[in-house]
């Protein structure tokens, strides 16, 4: 059987499962078994593939159908433009949480004393890490989970810049390191409400998703507790349920009444960012 033979058949058997990202999928985890480029699966596309090699994919394509999603599969995944390991401890980095990175990008940036920076609910560390390596500052990233944090660790050294992160596990900011004033805290903490758990995020952490409240319960402890972490001209976003915006934005209002706060929307027009600065 060639590459193009198996490719068609592992897109078949995705669609029949109801895999709306057939081809995307069966191309990535062919790859992923075959050790190859996006641009080596085309021209090898007649290449004969080893009986070994097909069951490898076959197996990896009967649990895609079941919805495992391909970056546990793959064991990785892309994140403004790095590769980032991933596994059941943590979540899967999502493309709209790259406008955190490009804003927080211009937030340091314009700085000319270094300044410090906190992620909160690194996961993976793909905010962090990304925004370490293109900017300069103090770089802090904490978790609740230690399985998490070993995860964000472990890609840190992957990009070579574990020196320049200290990783911290810690309910919000219950670790006494992170007892100090910071210039930009980043939040990317579970906001989705519980009534939405369904098979397309089944795999991922239970933890890592949901909260009670409709979703705003833990980003409603963090906005409670973060006027006493931040420096005065400071800049925290945070990533939210558009479902919940408003509300997050009026909540916000009374813990930082002299600052700034806005909403911003994602590139499908959700309100997905609440925005608090000077």
């Amino acid at each position: 059987m060639t590459t193009k033979q198996i490719y068609r058949l592992s897109t078949q058997k995705l669609k029949e499962a109801g895999i709306k990202s057939s081809e995307i999928d069966a191309r990535l985890l062919i790859c992923h078994a075959l050790n190859i480029s996006p641009e080596k699966f085309i021209i090898d596309s007649e290449k004969e593939i080893s009986f070994v090699k097909i069951r490898k994919i076959n197996n990896l394509i009967k649990k895609r159908a079941l919805n495992i999603p391909v970056a546990y599969l793959t064991g990785e995944k892309e994140f403004f433009g790095l590769n980032f390991r991933v596994n059941k401890n943590v979540l899967i980095p999502r493309p709209e949480t790259e406008w955190i990175v490009e804003k927080s990008i211009k937030s340091v940036k314009p700085k000319v004393d270094k300044i410090k920076v906190l992620d909160m609910g690194t996961g993976t560390g793909n905010i962090i890490i990304s925004l370490a390596i293109n900017s300069d500052a103090d770089f802090f990233a904490c978790d609740i989970s230690a399985d998490a944090l070993a995860v964000a660790k472990q890609n840190a050294k992957r990009n070579n810049i574990e020196e320049k992160i200290k990783f911290y596990e810690s309910d919000l900011f219950s670790n006494k390191k992170l007892k100090q004033k910071f210039n930009l805290i980043i939040a990317n903490l579970p906001y989705v409400p519980k009534k939405d758990k369904d098979k397309s995020v089944k795999f991922e952490p239970v933890n890592a998703i949901f909260a009670n409240d409709n979703g705003s319960e833990i980003i409603k402890r963090f906005l409670k507790q973060a006027p006493n972490y931040l420096q005065s001209n400071g800049t925290i976003l945070i990533e939210l349920d558009p479902r919940n915006a408003n509300e997050l934005k009026s909540f916000a209002k009374k813990y930082f009444p002299d600052q700034k706060i806005g909403l911003e929307e994602d590139l499908a027009g959700f309100l997905r960012y609440l925005v608090v600065e000077n």
